[in-house]
């Protein structure tokens, strides 16, 4: 539906084609999971991302932009390095030390996706709890939330990410809802970047 209309698409409509297409595909135990993501200093509230989950270990994400491409073994606690060399790992949350937006209670058995920053140094990506999965509505507060409420950072900002050369590199444009122009993102292995500016017609 998002595609229809020339503006992408947000996790809550990726994940769920994902998992039907998983389904369609003779995959079992396919899970719609709630993500909170971390921003500054704390996790987002309930159903803040989707992602999907099958065969109750291996953890995929089609919808947050610069993740991993290669599922996460989610019972494995050692860091797992995806093709662009960058290591996530999974743990349990009780060794992460920031509260959730909401104020919620953390799920028993909740687990934190981190990402490497450095040598020794990890970031949050984002929290879930791996046992209860969702039916579509039960994102749809937060799918109305982040499509027109201004406080939304889809509504302060445009992103469409892309990865290329197998995994490798990716390809980033970003902008402000309304402005003429917008930045090209080159990202090579490695990390390097590399910045051009373009107008939203040449895009």
């Amino acid at each position: 539906q998002g595609c229809g209309r020339w503006r992408g698409a947000l996790c809550y409509e990726l994940a769920p084609l994902f998992c039907e297409l998983l389904v369609q595909l003779g995959f079992l135990d396919v899970r719609l999971l709630s993500g909170r993501c971390f921003a500054k200093d704390r996790f987002g509230p309930e159903f803040d991302h989707a992602l999907v989950l099958v065969g109750g270990r291996h953890l995929l994400d089609v919808g947050f932009g610069r993740v991993f491409l290669e599922p996460l073994d989610i019972q494995s606690l050692s860091p797992q390095v995806q093709l662009d060399g960058v290591p996530y790992k999974v743990t349990p949350l009780e060794e992460c030390e920031w509260k959730s937006a909401d104020g919620e209670p953390w799920a028993l058995g909740s687990l934190v996706c981190w990402r490497g920053k450095d040598e020794d140094s990890w970031e949050p990506v984002f929290a879930f709890d791996p046992e209860h999965g969702y039916q579509r509505d039960a994102f749809k507060s937060m799918f109305e939330f982040h499509q027109h409420d201004p406080a939304s950072i889809f509504m302060k900002r445009w992103l469409c990410t892309l990865p290329t050369d197998g995994g490798l590199s990716r390809a980033t444009l970003k902008g402000t809802p309304g402005s003429t122009s917008c930045t090209l993102i080159r990202t090579a292995p490695g990390g390097m970047t590399e910045q051009q500016s373009l107008t939203t017609k040449d895009a």
